[in-house]
């Protein structure tokens, strides 16, 4: 049977630390993870040290790890839009893993090559993504590869598709509205009076 998660689950290994250093004061305690962000109640953290100072539990287990698709969350997110708790996560399994912190580097540096509209790094890029032995990453330079000046004007241009892509979507959004009874004249009709 597994244990319920709480609340102080968290905080267990900070507190845990504090008290094999010498803190046994659990409202001490109490006010140190408060700060941290802890939510629940002062009798919680209480227990907790109880059951410290009677010796009935040992150090808290390591914390779990992410679930792969947060760890691609926070991966693709830009570093100035994680949350501290995020940022510190992700921190973690970058250390715990010599493999995701090059991926993470490569996967970064590629989103600053679009952001920055630079087509001409591209290949440096790609030179970098050859050092490591990253199979996934180096399947996709390699796809790159294959429609090189594509994707150079690509990654150049400061031209987007996407409201071409978004005109498509709303066609078609009407197209399934008339639940397949929708021909040409009438779905011509129904975009015209929509635009």
């Amino acid at each position: 049977m597994t244990q319920r998660r709480t609340l102080l689950d968290d905080y267990k290994s900070y507190i845990y630390q504090r008290f094999v250093q010498g803190c046994r004061n659990a409202s001490q305690l109490y006010r140190e993870v408060h700060d941290q962000g802890f939510p629940g109640d002062r009798s919680v953290v209480n227990s907790y040290v109880r059951l410290l100072k009677q010796g009935t539990i040992t150090a808290p287990p390591p914390p779990a790890l992410p679930k792969p698709r947060r760890a691609l969350r926070w991966i693709m997110t830009r570093p100035d839009h994680l949350r501290p708790e995020e940022a510190v996560g992700l921190k973690e399994i970058r250390a715990a893993c010599p493999e995701l912190n090059a991926t993470v580097e490569r996967v970064r540096g590629f989103g600053l090559l679009m952001d920055e509209h630079d087509g001409d790094c591209l290949e440096r890029w790609i030179e970098q993504v050859r050092r490591y032995d990253l199979p996934a990453i180096r399947q996709f330079a390699d796809g790159l590869l294959r429609d090189w000046d594509a994707v150079v004007a690509g990654l150049s241009s400061t031209w987007s598709s996407g409201q071409v892509e978004g005109q498509v979507t709303r066609v078609k959004l009407l197209k399934r509205a008339g639940y397949g009874r929708a021909k040409l004249d009438l779905l011509r009709t129904r975009v015209l009076l929509r635009s």
